[in-house]
């Protein structure tokens, strides 16, 4: 039986889906008004980055359905199911990138309040000062309490954003 390509939207979610069309069997166990409509899923690939705006418009054309779920389905040539999967790969680079900027500002952020501090202590000193700080400011009860960035910390953060950026630390 042949296969065919097709968008599938779920919801909000889409997916490319190679699929068939049911067999004579199959088809028994539908009404007369669905029997054509409806598609056996081979495998299919999801689109995480793509919603229902980014999809081709395919005004009129037959539609389908997959078992099991509120879905909607209809064919798209190979030239679309290229695009669709182009788009949802650069989406995810952008995605990425865009998170791993986000964390190169953060460990910069973390290297620059470590050196603005007037040492940068261990985790068991940062630990004894921060005791220090509740018991006089707070009289040992809960309350503001300093934090400091640990030499463990500040040694993680130089490494991280050497590992994102490729290069050593420019702060």
């Amino acid at each position: 039986m042949a296969t065919m390509n097709v968008v599938v939207r779920y919801n909000t979610d889409v997916a490319l889906v190679h699929a068939r069309q049911l067999n004579e069997n199959e088809k028994s166990h539908y009404s007369e008004e669905y029997k054509d409509h409806v598609l056996v899923a081979i495998d299919q690939i999801k689109l995480p980055f793509i919603n229902v705006w980014d999809l081709p418009k395919h005004e009129g054309e037959s539609w389908y359905s997959l078992p099991g779920g509120s879905n909607t389905a209809y064919e798209v040539s190979d030239e679309e199911w290229t695009s669709l999967l182009q788009l949802n790969e650069a989406r995810a680079s952008e995605k990425e990138e865009e998170e791993r900027r986000e964390r190169v500002a953060y460990y910069e952020a973390v290297i620059r309040q470590a050196e603005a501090q007037k040492d940068i202590p261990s985790a068991l000193e940062a630990a004894k000062r921060r005791k220090e700080w509740n018991n006089i400011y707070n009289e040992g009860g809960e309350g503001y309490a300093l934090t400091w960035i640990t030499a463990e910390q500040y040694k993680n953060a130089k490494e991280q954003l050497t590992r994102l950026t490729g290069r050593e630390s420019r702060i």
